[in-house]
């Protein structure tokens, strides 16, 4: 594994390579005195690891106790021993399997490096989790926000934005004990996202572009459109192909954008819900302003931010923090309208629907080393319309990342480097 010299060699060669690129050739012309180019460098190595470690913090805590559950909803846990990104549950010949992407964050702190990504098999087996097998990714990367699934191919978007090394790592999982690299298709950008209509078109995101890929060779994927849009990195898509709509949101624009891609041809943006209490997200703090279980919950879950969304039929669900659920209606795509506000516990950072189920998770202060998580479940009797059924509460961990999925009657909850399997109905 290259260590942080060679990283420093790489970006360098990196910074030469593309004199149109702002900030490379003013840096070539400073390093004209010999002793300005090692503290230089060692002042941009110790901010590079500043951010790292704030990112790190941000997105899988700062260690500490593991997750740790009262109500007996919570049937199983499982420690994955590295910061859980994303989670795809899938059943292949009849078994329940999950697919998680997990990154070592250990390297942020020892070298300021990308951390190592694995992709971890669970078995699911009589409502326990194990893990049967895992396989290396082929470079390191930074966070992927979301992976997608099609027939027993996993996609997960790899590397780093400063490094030629970036790409979407494709594996094959039709034998889920023993997962095999079939491809990683080379981007120009660093891809952050991926999602899918299901059956045969991929949907990724690169540096202010999205790219759509047909799938039906994942070993050569062939690229079918693309759609410029200024964001840099896009948190959480969701494709509807039955309404040929591609929704998409990304922190940093706190909003939820909508586009037509009915016509691969001629794509078109429609419409956008925008927070209307704050229009851009701000920075998050580093570590080392962190004090207390307030400032812990403010950076895992900052107040009026959207976090995440979910979308069944024409409505979307937007987790809103402590603003709650945001239910607005894009029956009119081109002007998506606010229909209502739910706040189930204090703030929601994650919803996802399962059939006619709205899950939420929210979160709230428990003490200095732990935040409290709730689940809440509710019917969507109809569009808009939410029927309260439940609340899963007890689940502590520390602050940080978090990741869901539905599958199996099941709701999966990924807390920083643990799985909770959650059983909504019990």
């Amino acid at each position: 594994m290259a260590g942080p010299q060679d990283r420093q060699t790489e970006y360098t060669k990196w910074a030469a390579s593309r004199p149109g690129v702002p900030g490379t050739q003013s840096a070539r012309r400073y390093f004209r005195d010999p002793l300005q180019r090692p503290v230089l460098t060692f002042l941009g190595i110790l901010a590079f690891a500043i951010v790292l470690g704030g990112g790190a913090y941000a997105m899988f805590g700062a260690g500490g106790p593991a997750l740790s559950a009262d109500h007996e909803a919570v049937v199983d846990t499982l420690d994955l021993d590295g910061g859980i990104c994303c989670i795809e549950y899938a059943e292949i010949d009849g078994s329940e399997y999950l697919f998680v992407t997990v990154l070592d964050s250990a390297g942020f702190w020892r070298d300021s490096r990308p951390p190592d990504v694995s992709l971890r098999v669970i078995a699911i087996r009589g409502g326990e989790m194990d893990e049967i097998a895992s396989i290396d990714a082929p470079i390191d990367s930074m966070l992927p926000r979301s992976t997608a699934m099609i027939d027993s191919t996993l996609f997960i978007p790899l590397g780093v934005s400063q490094l030629d090394e970036r790409g979407i790592w494709a594996v094959d999982v039709r034998d889920p004990s023993r997962p095999e690299e079939i491809g990683l298709e080379r981007t120009e950008g660093f891809v952050t996202s991926a999602a899918t209509d299901g059956v045969e078109t991929l949907i990724t995101h690169a540096a202010g572009e999205f790219a759509f890929y047909e799938t039906s060779d994942p070993r050569a994927l062939e690229l079918l459109a693309e759609f410029k849009q200024p964001v840099s990195s896009v948190d959480r898509m969701t494709f509807d192909p039955e309404a040929g709509r591609l929704y998409e949101y990304a922190v940093r624009s706190n909003r939820v954008n909508i586009a037509d891609v009915s016509d691969l041809e001629s794509i078109e943006p429609l419409g956008r819900h925008q927070n209307e209490y704050r229009r851009t997200s701000s920075q998050h703090r580093v570590a080392e302003e962190i004090e207390d279980s307030g400032d812990r919950l403010d950076q895992t879950a900052p107040t009026e931010q959207f976090l995440d969304f979910a979308v069944s039929g024409d409505v979307m669900y937007v987790a809103a923090s402590d603003l709650g659920i945001e239910v607005v209606d894009a029956s009119d795509p081109a002007e998506p309208k606010l229909i209502g506000r739910i706040a189930p516990g204090d703030r929601t950072v994650r919803t996802i629907i399962a059939g006619n189920v709205l899950h939420a998770l929210t979160v709230d202060e428990h003490s200095r080393e732990r935040l409290e998580y709730e689940v809440h479940t509710f019917d969507v009797i109809d569009p808009g319309e939410l029927e309260y059924v439940k609340t899963v509460d007890g689940i502590r961990a520390a602050p940080g990342r978090q990741a869901v999925e539905a599958g199996g009657g099941y709701l999966f909850l990924g807390l920083n480097d643990t799985i909770a399997m959650i059983a909504p109905d019990s």
